[in-house]
């Protein structure tokens, strides 16, 4: 299940606005809480005066999106963290022109263990 931070992310998106989740501005302007009553995540507060306020409906219709996007991002930290140090990529890139098929198949290795869905 997406959580709710994802689709408030993809309905501004939908509305053109971006903001990172991780910033103070975020966290300040679309409060989001969970009263560990079971019920888990709500939207508290919403104090974004630049785009209306979504119901809870148009947040769940961003519930399929909101898994795909949640889905690659897993691939993406996954990959990042068994990718070559770019420092040896570069390295290798530079010494060899292109990448040396030793290097080449390290990264297609990753690809190919963490596929995009």
């Amino acid at each position: 299940m997406a959580n709710l931070v994802t689709k408030i992310i993809l309905y501004l998106e939908d509305n053109g606005k971006t903001i990172d989740e991780s910033s103070d501005d975020f966290r300040f302007l679309y409060v989001i809480q969970n009263d560990s009553d079971g019920k888990g995540d709500y939207l508290k507060s919403w104090n974004d005066k630049s785009i209306s306020e979504p119901d809870e409906s148009t947040l769940n219709s961003y519930e399929t999106a909101g898994n795909a996007r949640e889905s690659l991002r897993e691939v993406q930290g996954k990959r990042k963290i068994e990718y070559p140090n770019i420092g040896d990529q570069l390295d290798d890139l530079y010494k060899k022109g292109a990448f040396s098929d030793d290097m080449a198949a390290k990264i297609k290795a990753v690809k190919d263990k963490h596929p995009k869905s």
